[in-house]
């Protein structure tokens, strides 16, 4: 745990007893946890603690008409000091924060007169500020006036897309010394103005000069942000009385700093406003304006006059960006003055166009093209363009050699690897050979579920294309055989018989039918060698035709003896490489190998020896069925697999 600073009302010696601060990331809440803890010689501690904690905002503001629209700036207001040895990593941690949340907030600084001596840009005001939310122990924080001592993103995003009930604009001018603010207030609805008040704060955006060499501090603080200077006419604000349904209210104040800049030694000595300032750059003076309940402390609106901050970039590498006013460029991260006209112009690289363009996180809708114009009406603004190929490859091509494939786009042809317009409508075209079909397409390796047409279509380019498509033959071999001699086997597709070794139209029902001779009975069916479970019947049917077949049917033996002449024979090695062998073949009549398709690769005739070599090495890898044909006409077939 870090020790924070504390207020105490008692003189008190503060020790420092552990300090351990995290690593500040971005995106990361700030967590005010002020707990407090009673020890020996009533030593007081306070802790802070950095981390990701999300805690969503909620707060009872009956003050405001639910039903409002208006857009809302959330009000964060900051308690800190210079002579606070735990507030520089806070408020780095807050500034990162707030780049992270542009556009959504109006942020003002207090700095407290103590620790020690406290802060020398330390006021009255900013003391009496404090007093208003009972602030004891710094840093800390508040988000919209109320709620827990907690500002995270969540937070933030949470209270601004809360809507307001009210507008607020704020114009101010800075002449000389002199500081003079309009404000004006339009409602959304009527508004009983029930301890509601204005409050109107000059602050500085950036000051150095209250730094100081500081025994509590690891790491001073350099530069401070959002300081508040005065208020305008006080820190009590404006007392407001009841508003009007879309009846502007305006309030015109002035302030002018006297005298000369000092810096004060601490917080001991003031300045006084009467005589003179610390306003170290009066063109670095902002006007903060916000509405607040001073019952509930619920802020209903806030504002921040400008000038505004204007960041851009190219959030992609593949092109860059510029910006204008009036035809004069500007650096990134710069001010500008309130309703500021910025031009913001991006330059691809070629191939590449403009994709989209973001103001604050969010997508400027309705336009793409390479130029985006935008008032500057927010306190922080952050322009980011985002690049995107304007062209991709095609590329295309045929699986198999059963066809040929073109590509068109309106009419014209467009080859393999060419570059295509993004958004483009591309044709392909496939024209399978005699006997053949298309299979499936395919884009970038994904199967085009349900088209088995001559043609896929790409109605929008929009990344990298690479189209397959796959040819099928249309009709596929059908053979069939019996085994042994007992009985015979025939085919149909329909009403229409077919003979062995017939081709067949892919996807016909294929119904085979085996007739034992008497007392035989059918013994097993075999499809491509494989064998069909449980089917002893007549029939075996192949409801559709996907692949070449070879259909066989063993019957029994009527006699009950086995009288094959081939049950003896064997064939081995099963898986094989160059060679298989059949042995006991001396009844072996002939070898015939087919492939899965049904072709026929390797055949040889019998030499009445007992053991058969056959040489396969030009066979290529794959499942094969080897028929073998005995001298008495009895059949059976083998399935085998080459391997590598």
């Amino acid at each position: 745990m870090a020790i924070a600073a504390v207020r105490v009302q008692v003189p008190l010696r503060v020790q420092i007893i552990s300090q351990n601060l995290f690593n500040l990331k971005k995106n990361q809440q700030i967590l005010f946890n002020l707990n407090f803890k009673t020890m020996k010689k009533n030593f007081f501690i306070i802790g802070f603690l950095f981390g990701i904690s999300f805690c969503l905002f909620a707060q009872d503001d009956n003050t405001q008409n639910r039903s409002a629209t208006r857009p809302r700036t959330v009000l964060i207001e900051g308690f800190s000091s210079a002579t606070c040895g735990y507030c520089p990593a806070n408020n780095t941690a807050l500034k990162n924060l707030l780049e992270q949340n542009q556009g959504k907030y109006a942020s003002i600084k207090y700095q407290m007169d103590w620790p020690g001596n406290g802060d020398p840009y330390y006021t009255a005001e900013a003391g009496s500020r404090g007093g208003v939310y009972g602030i004891n122990g710094i840093p800390a924080g508040r988000l919209d006036g109320t709620g827990t001592n907690i500002i995270s993103v969540t937070a933030v995003n949470q209270r601004q897309l809360t809507p307001a009930d009210m507008d607020i604009d704020v114009e101010f001018s800075v002449i000389g010394q002199t500081v003079k603010a309009t404000v004006t207030i339009t409602p959304e609805s009527d508004i009983t103005a029930t301890n509601l008040r204005l409050y109107i704060a000059i602050v500085e955006r950036e000051t150095h000069n209250n730094w100081q060499t500081n025994p509590f501090q690891s790491t001073a603080e350099r530069i401070f942000y959002q300081v508040m200077k005065k208020f305008m006419p006080n820190a009590s604000g404006i007392t407001l009385s009841n508003l009007t349904a879309n009846e502007p209210v305006v309030f015109e104040q002035e302030w002018e700093f006297k005298g000369d800049y000092r810096k004060p030694n601490n917080a001991k000595t003031p300045i006084n406003h009467d005589i003179e300032h610390s306003v170290e750059n009066f063109d670095n003076l902002s006007i903060i304006a916000w509405v607040q309940n001073t019952s509930t402390k619920a802020v209903l609106q806030a504002c921040d006059a400008g000038p505004y901050n204007v960041k851009y970039s190219a959030a992609t590498q593949n092109g860059t960006i510029k910006a204008f006013i009036d035809d004069e460029e500007i650096d990134s991260d710069i001010l500008v003055e309130p309703n500021t006209e910025v031009t913001f112009t991006a330059e691809p690289d070629e191939w590449f166009e403009v994709k989209e363009w973001k103001y604050n996180g969010n997508i400027v809708t309705g336009v793409t093209g390479s130029e985006f114009s935008k008032v500057i009406m927010r306190n922080y603004n952050n322009v980011t363009v985002t690049f995107q190929a304007s062209h991709y490859t095609v590329n295309y091509n045929t699986v198999n050699d059963f066809g040929t494939i073109t590509a068109t786009i309106e009419d014209d042809e467009i080859g393999p690897g060419d570059l295509v317009k993004r958004g483009s409508k591309i044709i392909f075209t496939a024209t399978p050979l005699e006997g053949y079909e298309v299979r499936n397409w395919k884009n970038n390796g994904t199967t085009v579920s349900g088209n088995t047409s001559n043609q896929y279509t790409i109605n929008s380019l929009n990344n990298n294309a690479s189209v397959t498509v796959e040819f099928q033959s249309t009709h596929l071999i059908v053979n069939y055989d019996v085994i042994n001699n007992y009985g015979t086997l025939s085919a149909a597709v329909g009403d229409e018989v077919f003979e062995s070794g017939v081709s067949i139209k892919r996807g016909s029902q294929v119904i085979f039918t085996a007739t034992p001779d008497e007392g035989s009975e059918i013994k097993e069916w075999r499809n491509n060698g494989i064998l069909i479970p449980n089917n002893t019947t007549p029939q075996y049917v192949i409801s559709s035709l996907a692949i070449n077949v070879n259909v066989t049917v063993t019957f029994t033996n009527p006699s009950g003896i086995n009288n094959s002449v081939l049950s003896g024979t064997n064939i081995y090695p099963n898986p094989f490489n160059n060679n298989i062998s059949i042995s006991n073949a001396e009844n072996v009549k002939s070898v015939v190998i087919k492939n899965i398709l049904g072709q026929t690769v390797t055949e040889i005739k019998s030499t009445g020896k007992s053991i058969i070599n056959i040489d396969t090495k030009n066979l290529k890898e794959g499942i094969y069925l080897v028929n073998i044909q005995a001298i008495n006409g009895e059949k059976i077939v083998y399935k085998i697999v080459k391997e590598k």
